[in-house]
Parts: C-alpha cells; sequence; structure tokens
C-alpha cells in the first residue's frame, strides 16, 4: 500500500510540474538581425497562474546554456515578456512596447 501511496505521490509532482511549464510558451522570436545585439525572444504564460521566471534557463544556437535572469521577476497570468540583449536598442525600435527584460544572456553552468 505505501508502494502505491508513494506512486501516486511521485505521479502528482510530475503532473503539477508539467502543468507549470507549460504555461509557458515562447510567442516570437528575432533571430540573425543585422546587428547581433538586436536578437530577442518573447515568452508568454498562457496559464491562469503567475511564474516565477528566477533563475530559467535557455540554450542557445551553440547549445550554450544560458539563465533569463537571477532575480525574482514574475510573469503574471495571460501576460507577455521580451527578452533581449539590448533593451534601448529594443526600445528605439519598438517604442511604447512594455515587459522587456534586458539581459546579458549570461552562461551557465551546467
Amino acid at each position: 500500500m505505501s508502494k502505491l501511496k508513494f506512486f501516486v505521490f511521485v505521479l502528482f509532482m510530475i503532473i503539477s510540474v508539467s502543468e507549470i511549464r507549460s504555461q509557458i510558451v515562447i510567442n516570437e522570436i528575432m533571430y540573425a538581425p543585422l546587428d547581433a545585439n538586436n536578437e530577442w525572444f518573447e515568452i508568454y504564460n498562457n496559464g491562469i497562474t503567475p511564474v516565477n521566471l528566477q533563475n530559467w534557463k535557455w540554450k542557445d544556437a551553440t547549445s550554450t546554456i544560458r539563465t533569463i535572469t537571477t532575480q525574482s521577476i514574475i510573469l503574471s497570468a495571460n501576460s507577455y515578456l521580451i527578452i533581449c540583449q539590448d533593451s534601448n536598442k529594443l526600445k528605439i525600435q519598438f517604442p511604447g512596447i512594455n515587459g522587456i527584460i534586458s539581459t546579458n544572456f549570461m552562461e551557465c553552468p551546467e
């Protein structure tokens, strides 16, 4: 009986984690612009709960693992966020856009 309880607990945890992760989708990508510092990607939280993006990672074209941010940044439900290397350049290109994180696309230890 205890094995069954453990199995149900593990299954519940896997499903819970999967549901949280599936809330965030990559919505749009600007890749290979003329100026390499103008690369960016947009994520969207299609879930009903906010998600903390602290220490979230992504892999670039060279398969280098990078961190979006080490700060606690909450992406609200049904909200967008643009992750870029130089937010000033992006704001000049797209004035009036809110929800931008400027990051140095820092490399993370694997």
